[in-house]
């Protein structure tokens, strides 16, 4: 049970008819108010921050002495640290329940190109496992170049060619190889991402490179064509 400072204890006694008291109470009562008057004032220290990062959670202060609002100094700290942090809102279509992740596209793309097609294939391998894979294909005129994404599941592998070079993209070791068009592929977090630049296409290497390097965009549009096989 927690105390009564000294302010509460003395209203209280004198809110309360003396006649319903006893001596011991009020002998008690007293007691109590004469030991708060002695017992030192804490200054409370700098109160410790309990965060959880679910969505949805309350941030909650506890500090020495008692719990404390947020101020607008904190109001504003976290704000500004919730601003920093790169997200990716998702209200498009549900990737996540075709697929099994979302597919992500270039922030940066050749001028001229747009988005023209995008295709989903599911390939159902039974005891070997899945695999789900995204297409994205940018066309200007007669050029273009495919964004491709692909996760394996259970003893399912996705295809590497035997002959390539090794390069990093943001840090992330992965291959270059040429296979008509040069294509640069990398794995993070389990999807497997390739950029394929179409031969005799307007993009140089450094152009693959950089589309490799943003795929930054949750893609929001829904597939133009999903194609479902199933492998005895």
């Amino acid at each position: 049970m927690k105390s009564k400072n000294e302010d509460t204890l003395l209203k209280e006694f004198e809110r309360m008819p003396k006649q319903c008291l006893s001596d011991s109470a009020k002998h008690r009562m007293l007691s109590e108010i004469e030991e708060q008057k002695t017992r030192p004032k804490l200054r409370p220290k700098h109160p410790r921050w309990i965060v959880s990062t679910a969505a949805g959670a309350v941030a909650v202060i506890i500090a020495v002495g008692g719990i404390y609002g947020i101020s607008d100094q904190t109001q504003h700290r976290s704000s500004t640290t919730t601003a920093n942090r790169p997200t990716h809102q998702v209200t498009g279509y549900d990737y996540q329940k075709l697929l099994g992740f979302q597919p992500m596209l270039p922030a940066k793309v050749p001028s001229g190109y747009i988005l023209k097609n995008i295709q989903t294939e599911i390939d159902i391998l039974n005891k070997v496992g899945n695999i789900y894979a995204f297409y994205a294909l940018y066309q200007n005129g007669n050029s273009a170049f495919g964004v491709s994404e692909l996760k394996a599941t259970g003893h399912a592998t996705i295809h590497m060619p035997s002959s390539t070079q090794k390069i990093s993209i943001n840090g992330v070791s992965g291959v270059s190889y040429n296979q008509d068009g040069y294509t640069l592929q990398f794995t993070q977090g389990g999807i497997t991402y390739r950029v394929k630049g179409e031969e005799n296409a307007d993009q140089d290497q450094q152009d693959v490179m950089a589309i490799a390097s943003s795929l930054t965009v949750p893609a929001q549009k829904k597939p133009d064509q999903t194609i479902r096989r199933s492998f005895k």
